[in-house]
């Protein structure tokens, strides 16, 4: 044999790409630049219509989609909005002859991956952005995929976990009848004891919530915000009659939004109030259209939170205070975010050590 050597050969992939442009010359124009790419193949798929393309993503799967964002009928972000509804992650580029800021920030709020003025388009930078879309939506796959298996793992360890540690707090006042001879240092470590699994046990309970919040489907409907508080008093009768607890609202608007959420997301902030508050707690709920959204502002008068603790109070099992004096798990307000988030909102807080706190929550109207 000679001194030659073999070239190894390039694989080419094949991609399916949908073009939703009612401009034929702008669906052949799009075309050409795919079929000029030198690393890989296109099948392309067209369609002049938002009508048009659903009839064929009912029958055909494709890598990606460029979707102009002027159509008869029905327009790109309309279209958008329901396409994401059936499919969170497929990857797709919204084309525009109009380039409005105002236009790309919505389009990317619903979606698209990547935004191109129609007039800026060369065959370099489409190809460059498709190939950063279809990298994005892959990526966004898989990181739900590892998402939901995380969930999983955690909610069977948190389900499988619960009847040991009832075991072990059922079978603590037996011992202690058992034991003739009990001095206060024995009584101490059981004492110890209790508590670890009385806190084991809640700590669990609420992963289960946490965990079951993503994957529980929504069901939102309209809700009139003073119910919500209402249900959230009547469900925590108990605490505050205890503590005397005063908690005022009035006229609070109606929302679109999923009610137990609500009540849930409303009993935790509630909670924390009153368990932090060192005096009688006294409650203010309020809210404030800003724009297309609510604001919802609780406000109490317990110990405060220092500046520079505001942000991780949202974390998963942040707990600022010790757990003998302030007891709880640290995941009340790590699921008000979530259920914040799941409403496509923004949670935060204002706080001073010593003058209490305001927690504030987004919902769009």
């Amino acid at each position: 044999m000679g001194g030659g050597y073999m070239r190894e050969a390039v694989i080419k992939k094949t991609y399916r790409a949908l073009i939703i442009d009612d401009s034929q010359d702008d669906r052949e124009f799009f075309s050409h630049n795919l079929q000029q790419d030198k690393n890989n193949n296109w099948e392309i798929l067209q369609a002049k219509s938002a009508e048009a393309a659903k009839e064929i993503l009912v029958k055909e799967k494709v890598d990606i989609i460029l979707l102009d964002y002027s159509l008869p009928q029905q327009n790109g972000l309309d279209f958008l909005k329901e396409f994401r509804t059936r499919s969170k992650y497929d990857a797709v580029i919204m084309l525009t002859g109009q380039g409005t800021e105002a236009i790309a920030t919505e389009a990317m709020k619903y979606g698209a991956n990547e935004y191109l003025v129609k007039d800026h388009i060369t065959q370099t930078n489409m190809l460059t952005n498709i190939y950063h879309a279809m990298d994005h939506a892959d990526t966004k796959k898989t990181i739900a995929k590892q998402r939901a298996e995380l969930e999983l793992f955690s909610y069977s360890l948190a389900h499988d976990l619960k009847e040991p540690v009832r075991t072990i707090s059922s079978m603590v006042p037996l011992i202690e009848q058992k034991l003739e001879n009990k001095n206060s240092e024995l009584e101490k470590h059981f004492n110890f004891i209790e508590h670890a699994s009385i806190y084991m046990q809640n700590l669990l309970s609420n992963l289960e919530n946490y965990n079951r919040l993503e994957s529980n489907p929504r069901t939102n409907q309209e809700v009139a915000l003073d119910d919500v508080v209402s249900k959230a008093c009547n469900n925590m009768q108990q605490t505050i009659t205890e503590r005397s607890a005063q908690i005022n609202y009035q006229n609070l608007p109606k929302i679109h939004a999923n009610e137990t959420e609500l009540i849930q997301l409303m009993q935790n902030l509630f909670t924390n109030a009153i368990k932090f508050c060192k005096t009688k707690p006294v409650i203010d709920v309020s809210a404030e259209e800003q724009n297309n959204m609510y604001q919802i502002t609780v406000c109490d008068n317990a110990i405060g939170i220092a500046s520079e603790d505001l942000e991780k109070i949202f974390d998963p099992l942040s707990r600022l205070n010790s757990g003998f004096e302030f007891p709880g798990t640290g995941l009340g307000l790590a699921i008000c975010k979530k259920i914040v988030s799941k409403f496509s909102g923004e949670i935060w807080a204002d706080s001073e050590p010593g003058k209490g706190s305001c927690f504030h929550f987004t919902i769009p109207r």
